[in-house]
């Protein structure tokens, strides 16, 4: 065996594992050309503005832990994300201009808690979050009023088995959560809840065994379609979930072999975007709700972490492969 060695600079090696990396990447649904970015750019991942027209990066956190991940307001003009005390993972969800000021905490009266995810519906008005404590997992909604001013904590709902989400309709009427109360372990079926009463409106689980994970909600006023996936064939595979009426479709892939995931909806609801994984190799598909028929992506080899939709009808990708770190590129 033969050992290549390290270059006598040791600083072109290094430069690998130093480069910047963008982590993330949102654009407001309603300001598409209002962004948001995770990006180590600084030494740290920190939150940056983004002008997406001209791609120019305005840092707007400078926490000495940084900031993993955040959610983009609707309309563009909060980032909301969980600070804790020095990495202690408990902490608050707070929400911060993206034109200046302090951070907001979106739920004052609520003790310190742990927390991992945060939803805003599509259509801004509502917020969801999960806080956890040592003996059970409690669902809160926040409504947000036109003015911005939050409402006071709902607690949805609350059980002592494992819970993810929740997941947000666009209208903010439905709230799905994951929970293992039927599966059990790591496994989940899928809970729907009525935003207004708290009442349970639906259950979706795949039998003993299984795993059905939900991924997003219709991008459309109105429509209250879950996208997301199940393993009862052995792999992970989209399906698409009314909890209001009940009615699902597993979506028809032909000959696709491994996991597919849903990543994204388009706007008009007529396309979804899909990431196949068989053999070590991604692939990026388009999925036609009306002709059901799967266009394959003209898109070069390399890891994807992510892709969505963009309004101007490209497709934006974070991307990285063994000769460039993780960037976003658009896939026209």
């Amino acid at each position: 065996m033969t050992l290549h060695k390290l270059p006598e600079d040791p600083a072109l090696w290094k430069r690998r594992f130093l480069t910047p990396q963008v982590y993330w990447t949102q654009v407001a649904e309603a300001t598409p050309a209002v962004g948001l970015v995770g990006t180590d750019l600084a030494g740290m991942n920190q939150l940056y503005f983004w002008d997406v027209p001209t791609g120019e990066l305005r840092r707007l956190t400078d926490r000495p832990e940084g900031v993993p991940f955040a959610v983009l307001a609707p309309d563009g003009r909060y980032a909301y994300y969980f600070q804790d005390d020095n990495g202690s993972e408990f902490g608050r969800w707070v929400r911060l201009g993206l034109t200046g000021g302090e951070p907001e905490d979106i739920a004052p009266d609520l003790a310190t808690y742990s927390s991992w995810k945060l939803a805003l519906s599509g259509s801004g008005k509502l917020a969801g979050f999960i806080l956890a404590e040592a003996t059970a997992f409690h669902v809160y909604c926040i409504s947000i009023e036109t003015n911005g001013d939050f409402g006071a904590p709902k607690m949805l709902y609350e059980t002592p088995n494992l819970a993810e989400g929740p997941y947000l309709s666009y209208d903010g009427d439905v709230a799905v959560v994951a929970s293992s109360e039927r599966s059990g372990g790591l496994r989940f079926g899928l809970l729907a809840l009525d935003i207004e009463s708290g009442e349970a409106i639906g259950e979706l689980w795949d039998g003993p065994g299984s795993n059905v994970n939900p991924r997003l909600f219709s991008r459309i006023a109105g429509d209250t379609r879950l996208l997301a996936t199940t393993t009862r064939t052995g792999y992970r595979r989209p399906l698409m979930w009314n909890p209001r009426s009940g009615e699902r479709t597993d979506l028809e892939l032909g000959a696709v072999q491994g996991e597919v995931l849903p990543w994204d909806w388009s706007g008009d609801g007529q396309y979804i975007l899909l990431c196949s994984a068989f053999g070590a190799v991604q692939r990026l598909s388009l999925y036609d709700l009306g002709s059901k028929v799967l266009h394959a992506l003209d898109h070069p080899g390399g890891t994807y972490q992510h892709a969505y939709f963009a309004t101007d009808g490209d497709i934006y990708a974070e991307w990285e492969d063994a000769t460039h770190p993780r960037q976003l590129i658009a896939l026209v």
